[in-house]
């Protein structure tokens, strides 16, 4: 079968990034420039993906109205990415990126308006069509107002024997552990907030790793910005794995999702996990260093 990936992300957004020689707080700033595109988890997965060289890629998400709509709409598809777009009650949020010279982002973030069960119910519907020729899936994103802590489960179990990778955190992490993911993939600090523990105890951390792969999760992997990853294979070990260097970081943003478009291109091209999240860091690397999420 044609290796055919597909994301999903219920609460995709328009992306503006407003860039800055320095902010200075409670002043007057201008912008020396201002970018924009589609973008939300999911979105940024799927685009990065399409970049690495992923045959055939698409995206479903929740997408409402608003002034953006048909400029999310043909940026995806600029990308080479198959969009299929649930119409949601909520208008499509934008979330914006304050880029500073040195590297240093600041996130301003709508969170997504509220869904309708009509709603989520015509997305599983489209999703269980999509599932049926996809050969490895992304569930990635945070799940907007009114859809139950259970959505990401659910998903998965309408695909049992379809491999899938899951960024998700808090009840809705929690809840699709129960489907055993191939990969689930929070960053330490997703991951300290969603088990309860200090961000900085890396003890903590590890144990909470251990906690994740016995209830349900084959490989969990943490990363952590510049500092290396966790990995952990169910039964093993927490291994280390470095990132690669970057000599200036244009902007993190997206880093997290790209990380995981590469992981899932390069299982898709028959590699090993370990050598897929080596392949995944490589890819997140070259997203620090690019101006909108992503576009690598």
């Amino acid at each position: 079968m044609r290796s055919h990936l597909l994301t999903v992300g219920l609460t995709p957004t328009w992306q503006r990034v407003l860039c800055f020689e320095a902010l200075a707080v409670g002043a007057v700033n201008r912008t020396s420039r201002v970018l924009s595109c589609a973008a939300g988890k999911s979105v940024n997965a799927a685009v990065a993906a399409k970049r690495l060289g992923a045959a055939r890629v698409t995206a479903l998400c929740i997408v409402g109205g608003g002034a953006d709509e048909q400029r999310f709409v043909y940026d995806v598809a600029s990308e080479g990415v198959e969009l299929c777009a649930v119409r949601g009650e909520s208008e499509l949020r934008t979330c914006t990126t304050l880029l500073e010279g040195d590297g240093r982002a600041t996130e301003l973030v709508q969170n997504a308006g509220p869904e309708s069960t009509t709603t989520l119910e015509a997305l599983r519907a489209q999703h269980e069509r999509l599932v049926r020729d996809a050969s490895l899936q992304l569930l990635c994103g945070s799940l907007p107002q009114g859809a139950p802590a259970t959505l990401y489960r659910d998903l998965l179990a309408a695909a049992p024997d379809l491999p899938a990778l899951v960024d998700a955190r808090g009840e809705a992490l929690a809840a699709a552990l129960e489907r055993e993911p191939l990969l689930v993939k929070p960053n330490r600090l997703e991951l300290a907030e969603s088990a309860g523990i200090d961000a900085a105890d890396d003890d903590a951390l590890e144990r909470a790793m251990v906690d994740l792969s016995a209830r349900g999760a084959r490989w969990v992997l943490v990363s952590d910005g510049a500092r290396p990853a966790r990995l952990l294979e169910r039964g093993g070990e927490v291994e280390r794995v470095a990132p690669l260097a970057v000599d200036r970081v244009v902007n993190p943003i997206g880093s997290g999702d790209t990380l995981l478009a590469g992981i899932a291109v390069a299982l898709g091209r028959g590699a090993p996990m370990r050598d897929a999240v080596t392949r995944g860091l490589e890819a997140a690397a070259a997203n620090v260093v690019c101006e909108l999420p992503g576009r690598i």
